[in-house]
């Protein structure tokens, strides 16, 4: 059980409070992709959508963080500049293009239902 007192931890550093940022893009996020289920766009698309935006998002996040050391050796966690997590974006974002060409090429919409 925590014991310690809050203003001992008064003097760090002042950081940017990224996961709040996160926190609210993922929000925005949540609305587009609801946004697009509700209109029932292709099948696929979602998805798609959901790697192509979350993939920029994170990347554009990660630039606003601090924490990318490894812990206990205090080693930067970074290949050529780039945090694991902008590496993984380099592969999702492209994937997401694929797949949101594919959906548009391949599948026809989704028939609403509605009269």
């Amino acid at each position: 059980m925590w014991t310690g007192k809050l203003e001992d931890f008064s003097n760090s550093v002042p950081v940017f409070p990224s996961q709040a940022l996160m926190a609210a893009s993922n929000l925005v996020l949540f609305g587009i992709l609801l946004a697009l289920f509700i209109r029932r766009v292709r099948p696929g698309l979602v998805f798609a959508s959901y790697l192509v935006l979350y993939s920029v998002m994170r990347f554009l996040n990660e630039m606003t963080r601090g924490d990318y050391v490894t812990p206990g050796t205090g080693e930067p966690d970074l290949f050529a500049g780039f945090t694991i997590a902008q590496l993984v974006c380099f592969v999702l974002l492209p994937t997401g293009i694929f797949l949101w060409r594919y959906a548009y090429k391949h599948n026809s919409p989704v028939a609403s239902g509605k009269k």
